[in-house]
């Protein structure tokens, strides 16, 4: 915080009349997606009346989101039943019933945003590789999170990816940037936890300080901006 108050600072002395925005991913920066996993996972055991998950936390969740058959391989399942909990999860993990309520934000991540958007001319972008569709229970899910903090996320600053799931996301983030810059916004920074992210828009716009949010990520850390700024959530 304290360097991203200093950039926004000296952002400010030279360019005192613009309107200025930093930009938050989504999924793994704003959102713990373990509590989301953990959601999913114990619904499929009161479902399917087992009790597999029952014992499962939060920190035994070191795998993506997107990555579950690596964690099912180590269950004493059969292997139908493996293939059933993995579609089971996959056709339910981004139904109404858990995107809506199933999050959780990481700590502070929200009093810093609040922080943000009460300083003078600073607004609060949202860049996400989540879909179009899910467009009405994304922000449900944020503003019923951010009430506690007295602010809410707006429609018009929420970039969403028009494609389908995992489609052409890096692409669409720089797409995302670039859309909230012709709205009239100079980006002065980006926070994300995609390593590809991040190194894609440093390609774009040099001059937006890159906030790398060292959670669970798919893409090579190596790919990251060497200028980029570890964030730990």
């Amino acid at each position: 915080m304290e360097q991203l108050t200093n950039h926004i600072h000296h952002i400010r002395q030279q360019h005192s009349d613009d309107h200025l925005m930093v930009v938050f991913d989504i999924d793994g920066t704003i959102l713990d997606m373990r509590y989301m996993v953990q959601n999913v996972l114990r619904a499929f055991d009161q479902e399917h009346h087992t009790r597999l998950f029952h014992q499962l936390t939060v920190d035994d969740i070191t795998f993506h989101e997107n990555q579950l058959e690596f964690f099912i391989k180590s269950l004493a399942l059969e292997a139908w039943e493996k293939e059933h909990l993995q579609n089971w999860y996959l056709a339910n993990r981004w139904t109404s019933r858990f995107v809506q309520s199933g999050h959780r934000a990481f700590p502070r991540i929200l009093e810093s945003i609040r922080w943000l958007k009460q300083q003078p001319d600073v607004e609060v972008g949202l860049n996400t590789g989540r879909p179009e569709h899910i467009r009405e229970d994304t922000l449900k899910c944020l503003n019923a999170l951010a009430a506690d903090y007295d602010f809410s996320f707006s429609n018009d600053l929420l970039h969403m990816n028009p494609g389908d799931w995992e489609e052409q996301v890096v692409y669409h983030k720089v797409a995302g940037i670039n859309y909230f810059q012709r709205k009239g916004y100079r980006v002065v920074t980006f926070i994300d936890n995609e390593p590809a992210n991040l190194a894609a828009v440093a390609e774009y716009d040099a001059s937006i300080l890159l906030l790398h949010a060292d959670t669970l990520y798919e893409s090579d850390n190596r790919t990251l901006p060497q200028h980029s700024i570890r964030v730990r959530l």
